[in-house]
């Protein structure tokens, strides 16, 4: 799976900058790739096990009996404050039982908690619920007084019903594993984010850049000039400026071999224009081409071209406009509806 990868990025970063530098930028990605998924094993598995050490380490002493029952919790000190331990308690009546999750506050020693009221029971109630009113009830009463250093659970209440607590096993481990499986899929199904980046780039470059070049390579071919020269001269003037961009550096590039080997400069016009996977630029190197094979009218077709590109350039202009236009809509909506709430709510808060 690995390899197929490493081999996806080395021919697609080879299309983009050739076979020397998408190797090198083939084999950085792929690093990175794996140092994610390194870093994201290393995370969950140090997290599992920070937390299968803390579930089993409790700061609070819990006494249980051989029938695995919760019998006595020691108090905290209130340096720790309190304790909350998740529990189940079933209570067996006369008249029936009933199983209830129950969080067991314990307050520290010597923080004199008061003693809570309990509330009248107003109309009917059925079994269950009485029993359940019965264990909040035992529950609160179980800081009535923080002066000892254990809390022993209540077996039975003032009516005789019997009381079996448990501590509950919850664990955060099955979260972990799900967060985990989430965040591998997220890593490896953007392995390639970097990849399309630069893919998308380098479209937009030579979208954005091949107008002019083709304009300055007409008014060249007007004056005079053999396309050959016109090209290298074209190069050498952008050089000579210093700006930097997808498209021209494939075009140092081309101009280096052209000079080391005195390959044609048409030739690796069109091996660029192929690796690249543009139309346009297909276009425009397969009518160089013509022009040196069978002398095609090399001006006229080229001016043609350009206007076309010019064309296009102007509608790619206008998508991004309205692209930007439409994700700046949320954020819009957002402001209207914040706006909205100030202005309703004193008038809300007045009902």
């Amino acid at each position: 799976m690995f390899k197929d990868n490493k081999e996806i990025l080395k021919s697609r970063y080879e299309a983009l900058y050739g076979e020397r530098s998408g190797v090198v930028k083939a084999e950085k990605d792929y690093r990175k790739l794996k140092g994610y998924l390194a870093l994201t094993i290393i995370g969950f598995v140090a997290l599992v096990a920070v937390t299968i050490v803390g579930e089993r380490t409790s700061s609070i002493n819990m006494e249980v009996n051989s029938k695995g029952e919760l019998v006595k919790i020691a108090r905290p000190s209130k340096e720790q404050g309190s304790a909350v331990i998740d529990s189940s308690v079933e209570a067996v009546g006369k008249k029936g039982s009933v199983v209830v999750a129950k969080e067991i506050v314990i307050d520290p020693a010597g923080s004199r908690a008061e003693k809570e009221e309990s509330e009248g029971v107003m109309g009917e109630e059925s079994e269950s619920d009485r029993l359940k009113r019965k264990i909040d009830t035992a529950v609160r009463e179980l800081n009535d007084g923080t002066g000892g250093k254990n809390v022993v659970l209540p077996t039975t209440l003032d009516d005789g019903t019997k009381l079996v607590w448990k501590k509950e096993r919850k664990s955060n481990i099955p979260i972990i594993i799900i967060a985990f499986i989430f965040l591998g899929v997220a890593v490896y199904a953007g392995r390639f984010s970097n990849l399309k980046k630069e893919e998308a780039m380098a479209r937009d470059s030579v979208m954005r850049e091949l107008p002019e070049f083709i304009n300055k390579t007409v008014l060249l071919l007007q004056g005079g000039v053999v396309i050959s020269d016109a090209l290298m001269r074209i190069i050498n003037d952008r050089r000579s400026i210093g700006t930097d961009s997808y498209f021209y550096n494939q075009l140092y590039a081309i101009q280096s071999r052209v000079i080391q080997t005195n390959s044609p400069m048409h030739e690796e016009l069109s091996l660029f224009a192929k690796r690249s996977g543009v139309r346009e630029l297909m276009r425009v190197s397969n009518i160089i081409n013509d022009n040196i094979d069978k002398g095609a009218d090399l001006t006229g077709k080229l001016s043609a071209e350009s206007s076309l590109l010019w064309f296009a350039r102007k509608k790619q202009a206008e998508e991004k406009g309205r692209i930007a236009e439409t994700k700046l809509t949320l954020p819009l909506v957002i402001l209207i509806l914040v706006l909205v709430m100030i202005t309703v709510a004193p008038a809300l808060l007045e009902i």
